[in-house]
């Protein structure tokens, strides 16, 4: 038993260098740093929020999103908003590929801090890039036709953010499109009476799903 766990604990962080690496490699091609430096170097950050039940940041892994990107066909008349963007890794790539404009909301002022420095860095040509700090609860989502969640935070949250989403259609009247990995609140989505599951995303190299909804 003890031999077997400690060959998983082996895989476990063979399969996390090699993550790593691949991420360094996109990185470097963008010119930007948006990697998970240590296995004990996390972000959790609640000052300051409304609801207090943010989660813990990780980065979206490069193969996925890019996937995503191909599946939801990005125009160069889409604005994009990752939500809780930590490092900035959405809003590059998507900027990297033409969008209009890509926005990236975080919390955290030193994740924030990051970002905007990897925005700034990010290699040329690339559309305009916008990093907003503040609470993702009180953000006006007015401008946004795509919006990013990579399982950010809680429930609470989540019925801010929809509500605010939603009331923004009222004044801004536009198709909306949510991409949301690992959607443990989804069902606030499906309560809003707005939103449609469109399309569930699967790969065997990701524990959990992503889902994309959408307006009609």
């Amino acid at each position: 038993m003890i031999r077997y766990i400690n060959e998983s604990m082996m895989i476990r962080k063979a399969v996390r260098q090699y993550r790593n690496w691949l991420w360094a490699i996109h990185d470097r091609k963008l010119n930007i740093h948006t990697g998970i430096v240590s296995n004990t170097t996390t972000y959790h950050c609640d000052i300051g929020a409304l609801h207090r039940d943010s989660r813990i940041y990780e980065p979206a892994d490069y193969s996925l999103l890019y996937k995503i990107f191909r599946i939801i066909k990005l125009t160069s008349d889409d604005k994009i908003c990752d939500v809780g963007c930590g490092m900035g890794r959405i809003p590059c790539v998507a900027a990297s590929l033409g969008v209009k404009h890509a926005y990236g909301i975080e919390l955290d002022r030193d994740l924030a801090d990051i970002a905007i420095e990897n925005a700034e860095n990010l290699r040329r040509p690339h559309s305009p890039i916008t990093i907003l700090v503040g609470d993702a609860a009180l953000a006006d989502y007015s401008e946004y036709s795509i919006i990013f969640l990579f399982n950010p935070f809680g429930a609470t949250t989540m019925e801010s953010v929809v509500s605010r989403i939603v009331r923004s259609l009222s004044t801004h009247p536009r198709r909306v499109r949510i991409v949301y990995y690992h959607p443990a609140e989804n069902a606030v989505l499906a309560r809003s009476g707005h939103f449609g599951l469109r399309r569930t995303i699967r790969s065997i190299a990701h524990k959990h799903v992503t889902e994309i909804w959408s307006t009609s």
